[in-house]
């Protein structure tokens, strides 16, 4: 089944189109495999939802930040995708950001990549790092030679920078 899901999640005119119904059911889904005992399906599950949450941030059909969009844009109600998006990751992804980083590789580097992307383009996710305890474990990744030092850390370290939340 995830195998399906990864064909799928390389579609993005489907994806862009059945956004409604992936955020509501498939997304939850694969989140909370990241629990699972399997390495390869947390893997799997963390790769798949990557790859969709990262082309759904980055589509402003789907996902406005400036709240002046319209309601409706092509068949997707993009204020309630946003949404469903935050609460995705406040209520899901957030809470389980300590057993993905901990994990054995690659699944931190997917980790490190969907953060990324996620404090790129929404800023206002990095304060709530803090409330999470991230700031922390990531500012540790900081070292040379440190197997979690690649550039997706660099860059969530770069706006955490920017946005003057460093205090430990």
């Amino acid at each position: 089944m995830l195998l399906i899901t990864e064909s799928m999640s390389s579609n993005t005119k489907m994806l862009l189109q059945a956004s409604e119904p992936i955020l509501a059911y498939m997304l939850p889904v694969l989140l909370s495999k990241i629990k699972s005992d399997s390495a390869d399906i947390r893997f799997l599950s963390l790769k798949v939802f990557t790859d969709i949450i990262i082309q759904y941030v980055h589509d402003d059909s789907v996902y406005d930040l400036s709240g002046n969009s319209q309601a409706i844009v092509d068949g997707n109600d993009v204020k309630v995708s946003t949404q469903k998006i935050n609460d995705l990751i406040l209520k899901n992804l957030f809470p389980s950001f300590n057993i993905i980083l901990a994990d054995n590789d690659p699944v931190p580097l997917f980790g490190l990549k969907l953060l990324s992307a996620i404090v790129d383009r929404n800023p206002i996710f990095v304060s709530l790092l803090k409330s999470f305890k991230l700031f922390q474990v990531i500012w540790e990744f900081y070292v040379v030679n440190h197997p979690r030092l690649n550039r997706h850390t660099i860059k969530i370290l770069k706006t955490m920078v920017e946005a003057k939340e460093l205090s430990f």
